[in-house]
Parts: C-alpha cells; structure tokens; sequence
C-alpha cells in the first residue's frame, strides 16, 4: 500500500471516530442530570478516549503527508 492510500484510509476512519464521539455525547447528555448520571459520566470517558484516539490518528496523518 502507499502512503497515500494509508492515508485516505486512516483519515476516513478519523471521522467515523468523530462522529461515533459525537453520537456518545449525544446519548451521554441524555442521562446527564438525572438518576443515572453515572451512565452519562463513563460515557463522557468513552467520548475522550475516541477523541484523543482521532488526534493520534491526525498526527499520524501528518506524518504520513510529509514523507
């Protein structure tokens, strides 16, 4: 593989990792407040553990654009 394939690879799976963070707050926000804030707070963990899992990949990305 090259690394532009790499490349347009791992930046596609850096926007699903995005989006899946996004989809988490959603629900996390959902229980925030209430009786199972618990729910919300694990879930918060989970949104920034995929964020900080996106900006590796980002780093990594730009990395790979220029060699």
């Amino acid at each position: 593989m090259s690394f532009q394939s790499d490349a347009a690879n791992l930046s596609s799976v850096k926007t699903g990792l995005e989006d899946l963070a996004q989809r988490i707050v959603t629900v996390g926000d959902a229980y925030a407040g209430g009786s199972d804030e618990d729910l919300s707070v694990r879930l918060y963990e989970v949104e920034r553990n995929l964020l900080s899992a996106g900006r590796r990949l980002g780093a990594i990305l730009k990395e790979l654009d220029e060699r």
